[in-house]
């Protein structure tokens, strides 16, 4: 393990050492009172930054990599309660969005993890930067033979605000035609079985458009005290919708290249109520 934690250090890819206060007294090293926390957090940061593990230390990989599931559905569960405890009282209200927040960014740690995609590292110069949750690393990493060489390629050009939006804007793109050949940008020097791989993992990941449809049963309009009834659609970009007879399809594994394991695909919905603002008064003098 130490060779690995030398190695991850070296790279910049281990934050800094953590620490905790204890009656007062600042603890430096903290893992080393609990040697197997400190054993699954490198195997974890390994896993994100695609370092392979030594023989010695796969086996503990993956058990490691088979329980995230478990500890990230935890995760999520204790902050969507917090959140709908805060939202419901009006003394913790101000709260509530930053619980929510932090449901918003375990759900981001488990996209990660399966894609095994994260920060850059420390010393690097994208890290110095970006800020936030911005500076994840591109999730155009999920596609095979793509280096930030690629990555660079694709964006020149784009205006692209969000990096939840990467991955939509580069399967939305029209191919470029040159020499009789047609390619996305930044395939330009792929061979033709690289251009299979990519298009064959291009199938596979989720494009998703989104619609929104409210209203009352059986009324044009909605007014005060209406029982409204929200509907959410989510449709596969460019994908018929299944007709009457048809049997719809079963859901596939998410992909992932890195993720030891099969995972089925999980959607999340956040339905955000927001809580009835106090009137205000203003003291004047």
């Amino acid at each position: 393990m130490s060779d690995l934690e030398k190695q991850l250090k070296a790279k910049g890819l281990l934050p800094k050492p953590m620490f905790r206060v204890f009656e007062g007294k600042k603890i430096e090293n903290f893992f080393n009172h609990f040697i197997g926390n400190k054993l699954a957090f490198i195997l974890m940061y390994a896993h994100l930054h695609r370092v392979t593990v030594d023989e010695t230390l796969a086996k503990a990989s993956k058990k490691v990599l088979k329980k995230v599931p478990l500890l990230i559905e935890s995760l999520a569960n204790i902050g969507e309660e917090r959140t709908k405890a805060c939202g419901a009282n009006p003394r913790f209200v101000a709260e509530a969005g930053q619980w929510l927040m932090t449901v918003h960014n375990v759900l981001m740690f488990s996209q990660c993890m399966t894609q095994a995609i994260w920060y850059p590292p420390l010393n690097s110069s994208s890290r110095n930067n970006l800020s936030g949750s911005s500076s994840l690393q591109s999730s155009l990493l999920q596609l095979p033979h793509f280096t930030s060489r690629e990555i660079g390629e694709n964006k020149r050009g784009k205006q692209i605000k969000r990096r939840e939006d990467e991955m939509r804007v580069y399967l939305r793109g029209d191919a470029l035609e040159r020499d009789g050949e047609s390619f996305k940008r930044g395939q330009k020097n792929f061979s033709d079985q690289e251009k299979s791989d990519v298009k064959a993992v291009e199938v596979l990941l989720p494009d998703l458009n989104l619609s929104v449809h409210y209203g009352v049963d059986g009324e044009d309009q909605v007014v005060a005290e209406d029982l409204i009834t929200v509907d959410f659609r989510l449709k596969r970009h460019q994908v018929d919708n299944i007709k009457g007879g048809d049997l719809a399809e079963k859901a596939q594994p998410v992909h992932s290249a890195w993720y030891p394991f099969a995972k089925k695909r999980k959607m999340v919905g956040v339905f955000i109520v927001p809580y009835a603002q106090r009137p205000k008064f203003q003291r004047t003098q």
